[in-house]
Order: structure tokens, then sequence, then C-alpha cells
């Protein structure tokens, strides 16, 4: 293999942990340039089980299946080459929105028309996520797969025990959601392949299509639910930073789950439920990164966190938890 030109780090999506790189070599079709990224375990990742094996081997299982993601190619697992554990997979092409996709980038500048075309090319990629036999793919080693029943409890665990690793304090502020969660969470009847971070900052986007669907580090067996209930707490997340600049006709989160009704052919179930649990997750993870912010950076995102608990308090309501 020979490198061709610099390695430079991306500066597009929620991706961490990538490097671009262009290398000449022959993949079975001739000697010819490869377009390539390096996606390395981060000394510091947002969450704390980060396990680039399982990373590689749920890509190469979606590539295979015709689901649109990168295709991997070579796995360090141990990091015995690149000195920390990761992979190199085939570079896509295309536009990746930041967190405030209402307001800019592919969602924010298409007609409505292709607005809706792109939301049914994610829903549909999330159907056919969700679809994939991954017992027979042998992705049973991911978390949920061992008791897949009950995996929505330590799908709740994983947020608390980074929330608790950032804050013990704050952690202990949400205890009463996340007991009322465990305590009521329903058994997982059809657990399947979930994307854990589905949304559009995770994606790639050219000529009004998705291109592909990145960063696959929270990839875990549980319900379909979960993952439509993670993207509805970032589409509010988003809504906030947009402002004023967002787009007038914002799809609604009723076009978006219907859109997925339509592709994967089910009816979503105990849907409250995940949308509590997925306000309650979004709103750690925005605990967990603020905590990383100096005094400066926190004022502002204050009110953000203001208006995400609120939301998650609604949502819990609805849900059935009165008292909290």
């Amino acid at each position: 293999m020979q490198l061709n030109g610099p390695l430079t780090r991306p500066d597009v999506g929620a991706s961490s942990g990538n490097i671009l790189f262009d290398a000449r070599f022959d993949a079975g079709d001739g000697d010819r340039d490869h377009e390539l990224v390096l996606r390395y375990q981060p000394a510091d990742g947002l969450m704390n089980h980060y396990d680039m094996a399982s990373q590689f081997r749920v890509q190469q299982v979606l590539a295979s299946a015709g689901v649109k993601v990168a295709k991997p190619l070579c796995l360090d697992a141990d990091g015995s080459l690149l000195g920390t554990p990761g992979y190199i997979m085939q570079r896509a092409r295309g536009a990746a929105p930041r967190q405030y996709y209402y307001a800019q980038g592919p969602l924010a500048e298409a007609d409505p028309s292709t607005r809706q075309a792109l939301i049914a090319d994610m829903m549909e990629t999330l159907a056919q996520t969700h679809a994939l036999d991954w017992r027979d793919a042998g992705l049973g080693n991911l978390r949920g797969g061992q008791v897949p029943e009950q995996s929505i409890g330590e799908e709740i665990r994983v947020y608390t025990e980074a929330l608790r690793f950032a804050s013990d304090e704050i952690a202990d502020s949400l205890a009463g959601f996340e007991h009322w969660l465990l305590d009521n969470q329903p058994k997982v009847l059809e657990p399947v392949l979930n994307h854990g971070d589905f949304q559009p900052s995770n994606m790639l986007f050219a000529d009004g299509k998705l291109v592909v669907a990145l960063d696959w580090e929270t990839a875990r067996i549980t319900a379909p639910e979960s993952d439509l209930g993670w993207l509805m707490g970032v589409h509010s997340f988003a809504r906030i930073l947009g402002g004023g600049n967002n787009i007038v006709d914002i799809p609604s989160d009723a076009d978006w789950l219907t859109a997925y009704e339509r592709a994967s052919g089910r009816t979503l179930q105990h849907w409250p439920y995940h949308l509590a649990k997925g306000a309650f997750c979004t709103f750690v993870v925005l605990h967990v990164f603020g905590r990383r912010m100096n005094e400066e950076e926190r004022k502002p995102f204050s009110n953000i966190l203001i208006a995400q608990e609120e939301r998650m308090r609604k949502t819990f309501h609805a849900a059935g938890a009165r008292h909290l």
C-alpha cells in the first residue's frame, strides 16, 4: 500500500476519531487509488464503552446486506499496528449536517418534496437495519444480545453509568427518572439491531439522497422503538439549536414516524415509554457533553438543558410517571 497526499481530519458530522487519506493498492481489481477513512478509538470518548471490533463487524454485515454504510476493509482490533484499536473503511462522499440540521445543511436547504424523500430514505435505511437477522449474522455479542428480552434495562444503564462517571451529583438528581424507566420497562419481544445514535448529523447526503449512515459505536440489540425515541429527542435539540434560523416548514415527528412504519411494516409498541426513555437518554448525553465545557461555554448551554429537562418531564408524565 502506498499513501498518497496528507492525512486530514473531517470537519463534518458528529464523528470523532476519524482520519481521511488516499492510498494506492490492488484490491483485486488492479492497482489503483482509493479514498479511505481510518477510524480509531478515541482516548476520551463521550461514552465509556467503545469496541472497534464490534463496529467493524456491524458495518461489515450491513454492507454485505446492501444497507447504506461505508464498507470496512481491515481491522486492527488490539492496536498492535496503529497504536490504538481501529479499522480502515472506504470513504463515502457527501455532506454531513451539523446538529442544527433544521437551520443549515442538506435537510434545511432541500425543497419540501426532496426533504420528505430524504426522510423516507433515512427511515428505509433504519428499517433495513432493524430487519437484519442479527443472530444469524453473529452479532449476539453486542450489548443487549445476551438477554435481548431485557435489553432496555442494560441500555439505560449504559447512559447512567456514563453520567455517573461525569457527575455523581447530576446522576443522583435524575435517579427517579432512571428508576421509573427500569421499573416500567416492557419486555422486548422483537429485539433488533439498533444504530443507537441514528440522526441526520451521523449521515452523509448527496444529490438529494442518503449516501451512508455513519458512527456505529453505539450499536446494540434492543427494541426498534429505541432508535426512534432517541431520534425524537435529537430532533428537539436540533430545533432549539437552530432557533430563529430554522426553516419554516420543519418536518413533524409524525412525518418521521409514519415514514418508518411505512418502510418497516411495523406498528410502534409502548411508544409513550420509548419517547420518555429517548428524552431521558438525550438529556443524559447533553449533561455528559456539558461537563466537558468550560464556564463560558456552559452559560448559553444551560438554557438548552432547561428546555430539554422540561420536555423530558412532559414525556414522562405522558407515559404515566405523574409523580416525577
